[in-house]
């Protein structure tokens, strides 16, 4: 099998993107909607860290 070097960096670096553009995004709209402020989601996250 052959892997273009810096192959997993890049789609490491396309996933982690991906990520904020759809699931952070998402995720600091929801928190908004529900008058959720910042540190309060950093805190949820935090907690969902610890579980």
């Amino acid at each position: 099998m052959f892997v273009v070097p810096g192959a997993m960096e890049r789609l490491r670096r396309e996933e982690r993107e991906r990520f904020e553009r759809d699931c952070v995004t998402d995720l600091v709209a929801e928190a908004r909607r529900l008058g959720i402020g910042c540190q309060e989601l950093i805190g949820l996250i935090e907690k969902g860290y610890r579980q």
